[in-house]
C-alpha cells in the first residue's frame, strides 16, 4: 500500500511539471543538529550534509543526499564504569547515502520551498563502553556495532538565492524505517551553489 502511494504521488508530481523548463545543477552544503528519538536520554549531536539536487522542472527536483550524523544516549547495556557528563554513555553514528524526488510548492523567483522523500541506506555504528573484571583489576574497553538498515527519509528546504549562483536556506527532516518508526530526525543550515 505504501509502496503504491509513493509511486502514484511520484508519477503525478513529476506530469504536472512536465512543460516547465528550469533545469540546474546545485551542489549544497549543510551543517546542524541530529538525534533520534528511539534511543533512551538520546541527546543532540552533529549533522552533516552534502546534497546534488536537479531541478528538471520549475517544481521538480531530484536529490541526491549523503548524511553524516552522530548523538549520544543512555545504553542500560553498557558500563556503568562509563557515564559522561550529561548522563549518556554510548555513541551512535550515521552514514547515509539516499536519493530523494523533492517537490517545490513554493518556487518564487528568490524563494523556495519544497518537501521530498526517497530511499537509501544507512550504516548505524554503536559504540558501547564494556567493564570486564579480571582479578585483581578491571578493564574497561569501547566496543562498536556496525549495522546496515534501508531508509526512507523526508525532508523539507527552504532555500533563498542570494545571486544566481549562491543559494542559503535551512532544511529538516527525519529518517523512517521499518523497524523503528522515525529512526533520526535532524535540522541544518545550508549554503549551495548553483552549478548551472
Amino acid at each position: 500500500m505504501a509502496k503504491r502511494f509513493f509511486t502514484c504521488f511520484i508519477v503525478l508530481i513529476s506530469l504536472k511539471g512536465i512543460g516547465q523548463e528550469t533545469k540546474s545543477f546545485v551542489v549544497g552544503i549543510a551543517q546542524g543538529k541530529l538525534t533520534s528519538p528511539y534511543y533512551d536520554k538520546s541527546k543532540w549531536g552533529d549533522d552533516f550534509n552534502i546534497d546534488l539536487d536537479y531541478s528538471f522542472t520549475k517544481r521538480g527536483i531530484l536529490s541526491g543526499n549523503f548524511n553524516w550524523g552522530k548523538h549520544t544516549y543512555f545504553d542500560p547495556t553498557g558500563s556503568p564504569a562509563v557515564i559522561y557528563g550529561d548522563g549518556t554513555n554510548a555513541n551512535q553514528r550515521y552514514y547515509t547515502f539516499s536519493f530523494l524526488y523533492k517537490y517545490a510548492i513554493i518556487a518564487k523567483e528568490r524563494f523556495l520551498v519544497s518537501v521530498g522523500t526517497g530511499a537509501g541506506g544507512m550504516v548505524k555504528v554503536t559504540e558501547k563502553f564494556y567493564t570486564e573484571t579480571t582479578n585483581p583489576s578491571q578493564l574497561t574497553y569501547p566496543r562498536d556495532f556496525v549495522s546496515y538498515d534501508l531508509v526512507f527519509p523526508v525532508r523539507v528546504d527552504a532555500t533563498y538565492k542570494l545571486s544566481s549562483h549562491f543559494h542559503i536556506g535551512v532544511l529538516g527532516g527525519f529518517y523512517v524505517n521499518p523497524d523503528f518508526p522515525i529512526l533520526a530526525y535532524h535540522g541544518a543550515i545550508k549554503i549551495g551553489f548553483r552549478l548551472k
